[in-house]
């Protein structure tokens, strides 16, 4: 297989240095990381050291025009999604963007309609999908070991106090709070488990010690499914939790239940857990599931993301499912405005 030229626009983001740039090193046999793009010169040149690479650039213009690349990784803030993943692929480059897709519905059409102007590959970064453990958990589901799911409860909980020194605090360029910056992974592991989302009800409120008021730091949001099955997610910034025990889920079914402490992913330590709890099924009784690969879930995503471009498979998430993801987030901030439920 062909190694692909890889650059990356955002490169001096704690997204590329802690993820997308591992994941891409970690995949020696699939990518050459060629090129790195960012406007901060003095943190580019470090990144450019770390990760070997000689070609740096200010303007993603000037990369995608004299780096002869393949393929090009988005690290850059929500507001930047549509102009430069447009610009790249009409310059004939596949694109993993970060998520969500883009500020506005509007913004992701023209994004998706890019990709298939220009025969690229557009995949949007919602690495949960590659998490052996996620994999595990919708896996016992699809084989019937809990019965018919009927109720989901997520949760993913940062105490992250420094949180208010960066752009995602900021509605303009992340488009709102927490949930603009991490539901979107929720809601597509939600439609990946348990079907279509049709409603939704959402509530958030900002910390107590916030400096901005006006950004919730913790929402808590319903959802109704398609299925007749009911959900519910709890998300924040600032809440605390025993350590690495911030990503959890509980699925019940008919015959069953499924419980996951996922961790931190953000870290290498501590297995990821899913007990399985069946009281009708076969066996009756207790599993579990470890697995020591919470990090993993990053090479995974690009190892696929490779083969994609390839042509070996096809996307895993698609500009399409990330286009409904976003539908749906701002049908949760409709609902905090309003009030109400909102369909979808």
């Amino acid at each position: 297989m062909k190694k692909i030229r890889i650059g990356a626009i955002g490169a001096c983001s704690a997204i590329f240095g802690n993820v997308h740039g591992d994941g891409i090193i970690n995949n020696p046999d699939k990518f050459e990381l060629v090129a790195l793009c960012d406007l901060n010169t003095e943190k580019l040149e470090k990144f450019a050291e770390r990760f070997h690479v000689a070609q740096t650039y200010e303007d993603y213009r000037e990369m995608i025009a004299k780096a002869n690349l393949d393929a090009v990784v988005n690290a850059t803030p929500t507001s930047s999604h549509a102009v430069t993943t447009i610009d790249c692929l009409n310059a004939g480059l596949h694109v993993i963007c970060e998520k969500p897709i883009s500020m506005t519905i509007e913004e992701a059409d023209a994004m998706i309609d890019a990709a298939k102007k220009n025969n690229r590959i557009l995949q949007i970064a919602v690495q949960s999908r590659h998490c052996d453990a996620w994999k595990k958990i919708r896996e016992l589901i699809r084989g019937g070991r809990i019965g018919t799911p009927h109720t989901i409860t997520i949760t993913q909980f940062w105490d992250d106090p420094y949180v208010y020194n960066n752009w995602r605090t900021s509605a303009e360029i992340s488009g709102g709070g927490i949930v603009a910056d991490s539901c979107i992974h929720w809601i597509d592991m939600m439609r990946n488990l348990m079907g279509e989302i049709t409603g939704v009800f959402g509530v958030g409120t900002p910390s107590p010690d916030s400096p901005m008021p006006h950004i919730e730091d913790s929402s808590l949001t319903l959802f109704r499914f398609q299925s007749g099955a009911i959900g519910c997610l709890r998300n924040g910034w600032r809440n605390v939790r025993w350590p690495n025990c911030n990503e959890n889920v509980e699925i019940n079914g008919t015959v069953g239940t499924i419980i996951g402490n996922l961790m931190n992913p953000w870290v290498r330590k501590d297995p990821q857990i899913v007990e399985l709890f069946t009281v009708g099924g076969n066996p009756v009784g207790k599993e579990v599931f470890e697995f020591m690969t919470s990090r993993d879930r990053f090479t995974a995503q690009m190892a696929d993301f490779a083969e994609c471009v390839n042509g070996n498979r096809l996307v895993t998430c698609t500009a399409e499912d990330a286009r409904r993801g976003l539908q749906i987030q701002q049908a949760i901030y409709d609902s905090y405005k309003t009030k109400q439920w909102q369909e979808i």
